[in-house]
């Protein structure tokens, strides 16, 4: 009996159904790995930056009758970003007047600044506050807007100056404020401090004295001139006063106490006037030996002799920025020198002596007073005669002009003072 394929082929049947049967095997999955976050790229946006600088104050049209005054108020805004900036608008306001705003058209370019101009009317006060704020309606996106908004106080210092009327001198009372008593001779020359709380007064009594304006009071009486002190000058800063002697000895006092620093040998006779420099930095002085002596006031050497057939010389003055000085001569010749020892101007208008003598604020003009009365105006630069004054009807023995340069007041013989208004 034959069996054996039949069983093989049951077997292969069975076989395969088991097989079917069985599960099925996966591949094998890797474990996962620890997830890592994406971070951003750097994408700051770039932006501009405005900031408020310097606030300062200007008049512009200053009506000293109107209860309002017209001022400019000026600021600088930068723009400290680093891109330009958009079209802004910029505001002043602050108590007692209206709000100002103005548009930057064109914007800023980073780096770059525009100065901007507010006409504003305030009352007429003595200081007034204001605020600006940049980018005012927030018209830009910037990168710090803490530095927008700055604010001051600003002082209108300029206002009462301007609105001061000029003072006349027309007094109240018949009688004096103080009578200032002490010396035993007369009196050649007084001179106030610059600080105006002093006054010295030089005397034929030989001696030099120091009194507080107000009350009146003797400081002290300073000894050491043998002669008359005939000139005397206070240097810029008060600390110090030269004196000029009949003898011709120049000597320099400390003011804090009167002590005597130094005596100083070189002219011989009559000391009619002497002058310090603005700057403090030298001294001329004249003498009727017929020279003028410059002097530098560190060590009190001598600079420079002039003595170049000059007649006797009455009186000197300094120009506003201590670069030249002028003198009178007894023969109507004035002279003007610079420091460094070169002849800038000579005018010979006159052959009477000139007396008093000024330079204009600005060093451009210089003014003469002469013995016949007249009053003589030069131009510094060409040397021209601009204009003769004559109302006088003795000499001019002196003559000054104001520190704005509005004013021109000249002393004459004839016991009267005038008082000259100069062109607007």
């Amino acid at each position: 009996m034959r069996t054996f394929p039949f069983a093989l082929l049951i077997l292969g049947w069975l076989s395969f159904h088991l097989a079917a049967c069985s599960p099925i095997s996966r591949p094998e999955v890797p474990a996962p790995t620890e997830s890592v976050s994406i971070l951003p790229t750097d994408t700051t946006t770039l932006l501009p930056d405005l900031a408020v600088g310097e606030i300062s104050l200007e008049v512009d049209d200053l009506s000293c009758e109107a209860s309002q005054q017209t001022w400019i108020i000026s600021t600088r805004v930068y723009n400290i970003g680093q891109v330009r900036a958009d079209p802004f608008w910029v505001q002043v306001h602050g108590p007692g007047y209206a709000a100002r705003s103005y548009q930057v058209e064109q914007g800023l370019p980073a780096g770059e600044s525009t100065l901007l101009q507010f006409f504003v009317s305030v009352p007429a006060v003595t200081f007034f506050s204001t605020e600006v704020v940049v980018d005012v309606f927030s018209q830009i996106v910037e990168s710090n807007r803490e530095n927008n908004r700055a604010s001051r106080s600003l002082e209108l210092t300029a206002q009462s100056a301007l609105c001061t009327p000029t003072p006349v001198f027309i007094f109240p009372g018949a009688s004096p404020e103080v009578v200032m008593s002490g010396h035993e001779g007369a009196i050649y020359q007084v001179a106030f401090s610059p600080d105006g709380r002093l006054a010295a007064s030089g005397s034929v009594d030989n001696t030099l004295r120091l009194w507080r304006v107000n009350p009146g009071d003797l400081l002290r009486t300073m000894y050491g001139h043998p002669f008359p002190v005939r000139s005397l000058a206070f240097s810029p800063d008060g600390a110090m006063l030269a004196t000029g002697s009949t003898d011709g000895v120049l000597r320099i006092w400390r003011v804090s106490d009167g002590s005597l620093l130094r005596a100083i040998h070189g002219h011989a006779g009559w000391m009619p006037d002497l002058v310090f420099s603005p700057d403090g930095r030298f001294l001329v002085s004249t003498a009727q030996d017929f020279t003028v002596r410059l002097w530098r006031v560190s060590n009190w050497s001598l600079v420079e002799l002039v003595d170049e057939g000059l007649a006797q010389v009455n009186r000197v003055v300094f120009s506003p920025n201590s670069q030249s000085f002028a003198w009178g001569e007894s023969d109507g010749t004035v002279r003007i020198r610079s420091i460094g020892g070169a002849w800038v101007q000579i005018f010979k208008a006159s052959s009477l002596a000139a007396g008093g003598l000024a330079f204009a604020p600005d060093g451009s003009r210089l003014v003469a007073g002469f013995a016949d009365g007249s009053i003589r105006i030069w131009d510094v630069s060409s040397g021209d005669i601009l204009q003769v004054l004559k109302s006088h009807t003795q000499s001019i023995n002196d003559l000054a002009i104001s520190e704005d340069g509005r004013w021109l007041v000249t002393a004459g013989q004839d016991g009267a003072l005038h008082l000259w208004h100069t062109a607007e």
